[in-house]
């Protein structure tokens, strides 16, 4: 096994010559993937880029051939915003590299920090990036790591142009029968922090995974923020599938279409994303020929809105509409008051429009006031019932409580009887004569059993009080049902009367 840190990583100490042509003469950058270099074709004097890829890339012969199916297909494409990739090959180490156009340029993630985000570049440069996906999508390929480092800033003549790099982990799908079985199912390929939801879960893509990844740049160009972030990869992913960013602030209606541009390509579901990258240029297109200083015409969560093509009405046009939709109204209005109840006051064929008008509101009227004094003479009712019944209640509780005093009355009596006679009894005991009559007794039995007896009768009207009050509530219950029932149909045919109005 190679050492780690030179036979896995290649470039770590750059080679003089890279595939016997190319003079390496520095390094432009790293990443977890490999190193970039800057070389120098030996024979023709040219500048260009090779990227060397992690050994530990090319694990079996299905890889390595996966590798080279993908430099060839990079290699015959052409487009004025991809990087050209024109040579492939492996190193002394077996480390795989490409080569590719040399572009002076910044990418667009050093771009961004450096303060450049104003609308009108930054979009210019994402539509003509834009337009490189969709020549990629035209030939079958998903780029898969679409991010802002994979995006170069290029400026000629003072002017910016937008140039796609890295297609080295491309999925090349429909290609033959060979590359079908060469891209492995479930293979996670790409950037957490770009990474569409099925691309995090290892499904299958196409194009609208490169859509939801450029989503997440117009979100980071926009707000200078990354959709998502985390303590580490799988936590981002996990965001990517469940979580939603948050909202794009906007201040004027450039701003908040783009904000529903970004709603969109984030889309968790494929199908609710643009479908395709050509209908989304059509509306960054659109959204950049926009005032940048037009007040939004919508509010700020109408960010699912479908995206069909804004309709242009002449005056012309606006003159015929508006004359429609009197006569819709007008229309309307007669065939409410048409209906079984409602008698439209008599209009003479010389009758003025206003007349009309006039004749209609006051026949609206009508029925709204008979519908209030029903509402009135309801609640009169009921409002009777409810002081009735709480009146009866009233008195039966009065005399329940009148029962209940004499019958505590007697028993005080009883008991004071019941303690002289068992004074007298313990001083007879003792030898002292009894002072109590010789009917003392009988006279405390029959005493006793008239408090029972009272007490009974107590009972039976303190539950057949209490039966009366649970009826009494039930009934004032129906009576509050009804009346919510009545406001309702009360509240419905006030919004109704208005629409007619």
């Amino acid at each position: 096994m190679k050492d780690p840190e030179k036979g896995n990583r290649p470039g770590t100490e750059p080679t003089k010559l890279i595939g016997g042509k190319y003079e390496v003469t520095s390094e432009l950058g790293r990443g977890g993937m490999g190193v970039v270099l800057k070389a120098r074709h030996a024979g023709l004097s040219k500048l260009v880029a090779i990227k060397v890829l992690n050994a530990t890339m090319l694990v079996d012969q299905n890889s390595r051939a996966r590798f080279e199916l993908e430099a060839q297909a990079g290699a015959r494409l052409s487009h004025p915003n991809l990087v050209s990739v024109f040579d492939y090959g492996f190193t002394d180490d077996g480390a795989p590299y490409l080569v590719m156009e040399y572009v002076e340029g910044v990418s667009l993630q050093q771009f961004l920090s450096e303060g450049n985000r104003k609308v009108d570049e930054v979009l210019g440069i994402l539509i003509q990036v834009g337009k490189a996906l969709r020549y990629l999508h035209d030939e079958n390929i998903v780029h898969r790591d679409l991010k802002t480092s994979n995006i170069l800033v290029q400026e000629i003549a003072e002017e910016r142009y937008g140039r796609l790099l890295d297609l080295g982990i491309a999925k090349v799908f429909s290609e033959n029968e060979g590359a079908a079985r060469l891209t492995n199912t479930g293979t996670v390929f790409g950037s957490p922090a770009y990474m569409s939801p099925e691309q995090c879960q290892g499904q299958s893509i196409d194009g609208r995974a490169d859509i939801y990844s450029f989503g997440c740049v117009l979100y980071e160009c926009i707000t200078g923020e990354l959709p998502f972030t985390g303590d580490n990869p799988l936590q981002i992913m996990l965001q990517h599938i469940t979580d939603q960013p948050k909202a794009v602030p906007y201040k004027d209606q450039r701003d908040h279409e783009l904000a529903e541009v970004v709603a969109k390509c984030m889309a968790k579901n494929p199908s609710a994303r643009f479908q395709t990258m050509r209908e989304l240029l059509e509306v960054l297109s659109r959204i950049a020929a926009l005032s940048p200083n037009e007040k939004p015409r919508v509010r700020a969560d109408s960010l699912t809105r479908s995206y069909a093509q804004p309709t242009i009405v002449n005056g012309g046009l606006q003159l015929i509409a508006a004359v429609m939709c009197v006569v819709v109204v007008a229309l309307l209005v007669y065939g409410q008051f048409s209906k079984p109840g409602i008698q439209p006051a008599s209009v003479s064929s010389q009758s003025s429009p206003a007349t009309s008008a006039a004749q209609s509101a006051e026949a609206l009227s009508q029925r709204l006031a008979i519908e209030q004094a029903a509402t009135d003479k309801a609640r009169t009712e009921r409002l009777a019932r409810e002081a009735e019944s709480s009146q009866r209640a009233s008195a039966e509780k009065l005399g329940l409580e009148k029962a209940a005093e004499k019958a505590a009355t007697e028993r005080l009596a009883l008991e004071q009887a019941v303690a002289r006679l068992s004074a007298e009894r313990a001083a007879a005991a003792n030898g002292a004569p009894l002072q109590a009559a010789p009917d003392q007794t009988d006279m405390i039995n029959a005493y006793r059993a008239k408090v029972q007896a009272l007490g009974q009768a107590c009972d039976r009207r303190y539950a057949a009080t209490r039966e009366s009050l649970r009826a009494f509530e039930q009934s004032t219950a129906s009576m509050d049902n009804g009346t919510d029932a009545l406001r309702r149909y009360n509240d419905n045919m006030a919004v109704q009367n208005g629409l007619r109005r």
